[in-house]
Order: structure tokens, then sequence, then C-alpha cells
């Protein structure tokens, strides 16, 4: 009985996997270049400014200018903690998945 529900889950995230990646590829700009917002450069697109043209955003920024920006900004003191909490609830999640499919039955 355990085994089918696991192999029954794994199947469907698998075929949910394989879905997404045949029926919504990844969406890249028309063009391999990009005038930067800040200082009209013409730029080669890069992982950072497709995954921010992907999200909408129309002012892109070249490599320089965006670094300018991050030495602009205030550095946030990271709170730590946000790794070890991940780890934390994916390794109890399956142990919980089955024990209440367990509880259930």
């Amino acid at each position: 009985m355990e085994t089918t529900i696991i192999i029954i889950v794994a199947v469907v995230l698998v075929l949910s996997v394989a879905i997404k990646a045949i029926f919504f590829p990844p969406k890249f700009p028309e063009s391999k270049t990009f005038k930067c917002a800040r200082c009209a450069k013409i730029s080669t697109h890069s992982d950072r400014t497709v995954e921010a043209w992907r999200r909408g955003f129309t002012k892109l920024y070249c490599s320089s200018c965006h670094q300018k920006w991050l030495q602009s900004q205030p550095q946030v003191k990271p709170s730590g903690g946000g790794c070890v909490s991940v780890l934390f609830i994916a390794a109890l999640l399956p142990s919980a998945i089955i024990g209440f499919l367990k509880w259930i039955v």
C-alpha cells in the first residue's frame, strides 16, 4: 500500500515536470541585445537580464550599471537560519506525508 502511494506521487511529480517543460518552455527576449536604461550602452543579455525580462521589467541595466546600483544600496544583514529551516522541513515532509496517509487509511 505504501509503495503504491509513493509510486503514484513520484509519477505525478515526474509527469508535472515533463508537462511544464513541454508545454510551457522558458521564454527569451526577441533580441540577444538590449540598450542599458542608465548609460545607453548596447549589451548582450545575461541570465540576470533574461530573468528580469521574464518578470516584466522594461528597464534593463548592463552589468557595470547594475554593479554600481548594488554598491549604492544599503547592505541588509541576512537573517540566517533560512536554509536550516528549509532543510528541516524538507527532511520532515516525507515522514509527515507517510504518517498522515497511514492515519487516514
